[in-house]
């Protein structure tokens, strides 16, 4: 099984000017985490590729992201299995969790439903069975023109959903993405539509007359998926008669099922014509047992007076295996027009040119041919592209330093939630190391030196910590990456903060340019708490004394999160720096990454006036870049044994804490392990 980790979206406006505040982030987050939902490409439903996971809320000043993770199938047996969990949540989602409602509307429907009919797994309650809504209204038949609808006969509760009595009416299906039921309606198409109620334009569409649904149960349905549309040359009449092709050269059936868009113009009845159609190689529609390759199609006629557009309608035509064969190899203007047609929209009388290539644009939704035909361009759509380009420019001198904060840069937190961790009666704290380091050969798990002043504190507060065998690591920098403390409850994790806390004041009155990251684990009743704080000691004290250093219990952990969020807020923007892929390990805990130095540096070494000096040959310009920025070398220890300068004994086991109380450690016995860069020498 293939996993893959991203960002799902974020608390900022975005692209289609929508915002949803941490609150409403979070506790959406709470109700979705264990169970995950269905992933599928282009938001069609028809192509599942696996499960996706809400896996947590990172923080920055001035943002919060929802992180998440895609469980992709990579076999036949995955697939089946993922497939069978897929089917299962939209019949729960769908049909089990509204059952009342579907009794509710089969009793009104009563003998109008025959023993064919099947709720639709749709956003809303509804059934479906063949002709339903002709027996429900049947004056509606009436109304229609050649299978369309006057829009001004309809009262809309949503793009392509109307009310009429106590019921729903839906848009044809054909609207939907791929021509499936399970998809959603091509609301922004529909919309447009739906605007032009009242105005000089007579708008009709087809409705689904196999389907009706029950008023009150309508939802929306949000698709972030940003796509543009095109500017506009406002000329028709100036362009050449003829057939222009534009193929998908990023086809591979997997995004898309297009091969190929034609837009031809002619001269039909004296007046100029324009038809448009994209071909696809995919079936997505069935009839009893026969499959098609449903196409959508678009007519249009100039009005010869004005040069505007004054017929417009679109249309799917629907091809079976032997009619698509041949499509593929000829043009629009040679093909055959036997193909089982579906008017699904029409507008009669002048309309402007940019209306024109809008509805035109919107209807061919997720097809980027047309607005490449038309000469698209999206400003908001570049900017966009080009901000997100430059936040992946990569700074040089990263490749010293990975990851770099300052003071008042502010924090940067992970929060998630996950089972409960089992933690032995007897301790109050696990200790879980996240570092491991390869040497000789051999991989050794690890912890950072100054974790065991943490726990001594911790010991000194009256805590039973647990410490698995790991190999104690001293970095000569001032970057400390602390391991995972997983406590029995909230109260306990209250008093590790606290010890942290009291670390971080004393560096911070010292004015110690020092980086440190740790992460929090607590257990409630059903679920544990995870937290990961990454930051300068300057503003953890900065947090620390504004909110102080209480855990959440489980009640009110909304409402801390909030205000940690709107504390560290304060700091000015962080604009992803740094970035979330650089500072979150895989394992999702924060930490400073460092860049090892080559061991082509790591030859000359030798002890001078008890220091350890490295000597190295390096390019002029490399070497005056790294002097500009500051930027040495931090040898790597495994720290064997220490001595408390106090009280003599080994500062592992005795009493007193460094930098809470007056005293430091002498390392009596290491093993060079090897060296890192660093911009912040201890």
């Amino acid at each position: 099984m293939l996993m893959t980790r991203g960002i799902a979206m974020s608390d900022g406006l975005n692209r289609k000017n929508h915002y949803f505040s941490l609150n409403t982030i979070i506790n959406a987050y709470e109700d979705a985490w264990k169970h995950g939902t269905p992933s599928n490409l282009n938001h069609d439903s028809t192509k599942f590729i696996g499960w996706n996971y809400i896996t947590g809320i990172y923080m920055e000043p001035g943002k919060a992201y929802v992180t998440n993770e895609m469980r992709i199938p990579e076999t036949n047996e995955e697939y089946d299995i993922f497939m069978k969990k897929n089917k299962d949540y939209l019949y729960k989602k769908c049909y089990i969790d509204r059952k009342e409602k579907y009794d509710e509307l089969k009793e009104m429907l009563g003998d109008k439903l025959t023993g064919k009919s099947r709720p639709a797994l749709i956003s809303c309650v509804a059934y479906e069975d063949e002709n339903i809504l002709f027996k429900v209204f049947p004056e509606i038949e009436k109304e229609m023109h050649k299978g369309l609808i006057d829009l001004n006969f309809m009262t809309p509760v949503l793009p392509g959903v109307y009310k009429r009595g106590n019921y729903l009416i839906f848009a044809h299906r054909y609207f939907r993405r791929n021509c499936s039921m399970i998809n959603s309606l091509n609301g922004e198409f529909l919309k447009k539509l739906q605007d032009l109620h009242n105005s000089d334009l007579n708008v009709q569409i087809a409705l689904d007359v196999n389907m009706i649904g029950l008023l009150g149960t309508e939802k929306a349905e949000l698709e972030y998926q940003y796509w543009w549309g095109p500017k506009f040359n406002e000329d028709l009449s100036s362009i050449p008669m003829g057939v222009t092709k534009h193929n998908n050269q990023h086809y591979d059936n997997v995004f898309t099922n297009l091969c190929f868009t034609e837009f031809g113009w002619y001269i039909q009845d004296e007046r100029q014509t324009f038809e448009c159609e994209e071909v696809s190689d995919q079936p997505n529609i069935i009839d009893g047992s026969t499959e098609y390759y449903g196409c959508r199609f678009v007519h249009s006629m100039l009005n010869p007076t004005t040069n505007l557009p004054n017929h417009l309608d679109g249309a799917i035509r629907a091809y079976t295996d032997e009619q698509i064969l041949e499509r593929l190899d000829i043009s629009i203007d040679k093909s055959e027009r036997d193909t089982w047609y579906t008017k699904l929209w029409r507008i009669d009388n002048d309309m402007p040119v940019s209306l024109w290539k809008e509805l035109i644009t919107n209807y061919y939704r997720d097809n980027m041919l047309i607005g490449e035909y038309f000469s698209g361009e999206d400003e908001k759509f570049t900017k966009i592209v080009l901000e997100d380009n430059s936040k992946d420019e990569i700074i040089p001198l990263q490749k010293y330093i990975p990851v770099d904060m300052n003071e008042n840069n502010g924090l940067r937190i992970y929060f998630r939630y996950m089972p409960l961790i089992e933690i032995n009666e007897e301790y109050d704290v696990v200790l879980k190391s996240n570092e491991f380091l390869v040497y000789n050969e051999r991989k050794m798990r690890v912890m950072e030196s100054e974790t065991i002043t943490i726990l001594k504190l911790l010991k000194r507060y009256g805590l039973n910590i647990r410490i698995p065998a790991t190999a104690r690591i001293g970095h000569e920098d001032m970057v400390f990456n602390f391991p995972t403390f997983m406590c029995k409850n909230a109260d306990t994790a209250k008093i590790v903060q606290q010890a942290i806390a009291d670390l971080c004041k004393v560096w911070s009155d010292n004015n110690h340019d020092r980086l440190i990251s740790y992460s929090i684990t607590a257990n409630y009743e059903d679920e544990a708490i995870y937290f990961s704080f990454a930051g300068h000691v300057a503003d953890f004290t900065s947090i620390f004394t504004s909110l102080g250093t209480t855990f959440p219990q489980k009640d009110h952990a909304n409402k801390w999160i909030e205000a940690l969020y709107n504390e560290n807020n304060k700091f000015p923007v962080a604009n992803q720096h740094p970035k979330v892929a650089d500072i979150m390990a895989e394992s999702s805990h924060l930490r400073f990454r460092r860049a090892l130095v080559p061991t082509k540096y790591l030859q000359e070494i030798k002890m001078e006036d008890k220091c350890l000096t490295i000597n190295f040959v390096e390019k002029k310009e490399i070497a005056e870049e790294l002097l500009n920025n500051k930027i040495g070398i931090a040898p790597i220890y495994h720290i064997e044994i220490t001595k408390c300068m106090k009280c003599q004994k080994d500062y592992i086991s005795c009493d007193c804490v460094k930098f809470i109380d007056e005293t430091s450690e002498k390392i009596e016995k290491f093993e060079f392990l090897g060296a890192a860069w660093t911009n912040r020498h201890a």
